[in-house]
């Protein structure tokens, strides 16, 4: 049983991470025939993505089923750009990465950076870069506000890595850093939350269903104002069953709002 689970949510993220990388629609069966997956398995993650707030664009055009690029419910946390000094870099940033685009990163030390981003979020409370340096061909963090100037570059660059492996790299990044935590909430029966910003990395994220209708929901994140943001947003929606500590840490900065 554990096995089968397992390679039921392997299958999940693969379909996922390809979905995510579509950037204009594709017909269906050409999609599944390109990635190498089963017709069967794919309904079945149309089924699952439901609990993750995902709406899947796909309509049919003369009996074929026509995929789009995803679009996930409006997320919680596009105000922690919006309050940040560097928020022209971060936008920027991102419509490098939706359009696949290097750029030539200035700093302000000096220094030079010819760097293909893969990820901005927040890493120890710092809005950050995960990019890739197309010199030494190694992924590296960059912190935004030690950036002084980036001059976007063309879309011909080929990612040694992919996606994957990027988000093995986050984790393993933050569980170095000790600021990793394995975060498990209950949400209510019919209850349904906003998903939050991107900028919050959700590591190894996974959901099921208890005999109650209540939706188990976890992943690894970074403990950090944003995630309690997010989590005060839905706190009437929600259980945080583990871990502790972060419970207990959220119930003081619950304390804290109700004060100010």
């Amino acid at each position: 049983m554990t096995n089968n689970t397992t390679i039921e949510r392997d299958i999940f993220w693969n379909i996922l991470f390809h979905l995510e990388e579509l950037k204009k629609p594709m017909k269906l069966s050409e999609f599944l025939s390109e990635k190498d997956l089963k017709k069967d398995d794919f309904f079945i993650f149309i089924e699952q993505s439901h609990f993750y707030g995902l709406v899947l664009n796909m309509k049919n055009d003369e009996e074929e089923h026509i995929l789009f690029p995803l679009s996930w419910h409006k997320e919680f946390g596009d105000a922690f750009i919006e309050k940040s000094e560097h928020k022209e870099m971060a936008s920027e940033l991102q419509n490098c990465i939706e359009s696949g685009r290097s750029c030539n990163m200035k700093f302000l030390d000096n220094s030079e950076r010819e760097v293909f981003p893969w990820r901005v979020l927040f890493f120890e409370n710092q809005l950050s870069l995960v990019g890739e340096d197309i010199r030494t061909k190694e992924l590296l963090t960059i912190e935004i506000d030690q950036i002084d100037d980036i001059e976007v570059q063309g879309c011909d660059y080929k990612s040694l890595f992919s996606r994957l492996e990027v988000e093995d790299f986050i984790n393993a990044m933050r569980a170095v850093a000790g600021s990793d935590e394995r975060l498990v909430l209950k949400i209510q029966c019919g209850k349904d939350i906003d998903m939050p910003s991107q900028l919050i990395f959700l590591g190894n994220p996974y959901t099921t269903t208890n005999q109650y209708g209540d939706i188990i929901w976890a992943a690894s994140v970074e403990t950090s104002l944003y995630l309690f943001e997010w989590l005060y947003s839905i706190k009437d929606k929600i259980t945080i069953l583990d871990p502790s500590s972060l419970k207990g840490e959220f119930e003081e900065f619950c304390m804290g709002r109700k004060a100010a």
